[in-house]
């Protein structure tokens, strides 16, 4: 098979674009997901205590499950972030996308930084939710806890999960550049296809 036939290219664009369309989209998916998720956990919160006080302990467990979960969701979404990375440098690197290659630039413009793309958004998602799971079981203790228990060293575990969380999320963030080096991905890219055509 011809490397430099046209139609061969067009196929390897095709299927590119199609598996960068489905990256973007699991990642505007989790994010419609930790919604979900904080949604199904707070109400599962509320039904379990009714007509029974709430302790610190219940707080505690809801709150560290709910940072957890979102903490994995956001986990997974950077990594997606690092695979839509890949097969974007590779179209650049092997076809010439002028989108691409624009839209990297564009990218490392100072002032461009502050674009509201679906990133930028999905991140104030997190960042919101995290804030809820501390605020709303302790809420939920607020209103139904028990006099005697009330407050308890216990909940110095949230308070400490949530700061890790929120700091996760920072650094993920303003050094997901570093971390996704796109022109370490384009070196291996680059050798990865000299070797190939070598081997042709």
């Amino acid at each position: 098979m011809n490397e430099s036939d046209p139609n061969v290219a067009e196929n390897d664009l095709r299927k590119l674009h199609a598996e960068i369309i489905q990256v973007v989209s699991q990642r505007f998916q989790l994010t419609t997901v930790a919604v979900l998720v904080f949604a199904a956990v707070c109400g599962w919160a509320t039904s379990s205590v009714r007509g029974q006080p709430i302790t610190p302990q219940f707080a505690t467990l809801v709150s560290m499950l709910l940072l957890v979960v979102l903490g994995a969701l956001f986990g997974y979404f950077t990594m997606l972030l690092g695979m839509l990375r890949i097969f974007t440098v590779y179209i650049a690197t092997k076809y010439k996308s002028p989108w691409e290659i624009e839209w990297k630039e564009y990218r490392s413009i100072p002032t461009s930084r502050k674009y509201w793309g679906y990133s930028r958004a999905a991140n104030f998602i997190f960042q919101f939710l995290g804030f809820l799971s501390l605020v709303y079981p302790g809420f939920l203790l607020l209103i139904g806890g028990s006099q005697g228990s009330r407050w308890s060293y216990i909940l110095v575990l949230p308070v400490g999960t949530w700061v890790v969380y929120g700091l996760a999320i920072k650094f993920l963030t303003h050094w997901r550049d570093k971390l996704m080096d796109e022109a370490a991905i384009k070196d291996n890219w680059n050798s990865a296809i000299s070797k190939a055509e070598s081997a042709q």
